[in-house]
């Protein structure tokens, strides 16, 4: 189980930046009878409890899980949450992003934890390296799997 500062989640959860990210994937691009995956529900739950919440001492495959990122409206939030944005964060990086990978966590240095949706039923969790995004790792075969393998030291 992940342990949070206290007072460091992000404020209310809104379900339209929700849609607004799974809007932006391209699912009409695939052919007709094609059904979409769906935003794991494993993560969602985890994100709607622990919304942007930060980390104590928690390692994925030794990298350092700064902060999840949030489903906050970042019209009406303090800036620390505007910042960690998931939507924020996916349009700031979608030049060097597959269209089917989601971020869901801040690492050090401007690299994420993110989510793989070439991968069905269940996306897997890699590790997006900033400076080179095309090198990605596979870190588990899906959140609950990256949830097990949180570490309190790397």
């Amino acid at each position: 189980m992940i342990e949070y500062q206290p007072n460091s989640f992000a404020g209310d959860f809104d379900d339209e930046e929700l849609d607004s990210l799974w809007d932006h994937f391209p699912w009409d691009d695939f052919p007709d009878g094609f059904t979409p995956p769906r935003i794991d529900e494993s993560y969602l739950k985890h994100v709607r409890e622990f919304h942007g919440g930060k980390p104590v001492n928690a390692y994925a495959s030794g990298h350092y899980i700064e902060r999840f990122l949030n489903f906050a409206n970042p019209f009406a939030c303090p800036e620390t949450d505007q910042v960690f944005n998931i939507n924020v964060i996916r349009q700031c990086i979608a030049d060097r992003l597959d269209d089917l990978h989601m971020p869901f966590a801040a690492l050090a240095h401007g690299n994420y934890l993110c989510f793989d949706y070439n991968v069905t039923p269940r996306p897997s969790v890699f590790f997006w390296y900033h400076e080179n995004p095309i090198e990605t790792q596979q870190i588990a075969d899906d959140f609950d799997s990256f949830l097990a393998s949180i570490k309190g030291q790397p």
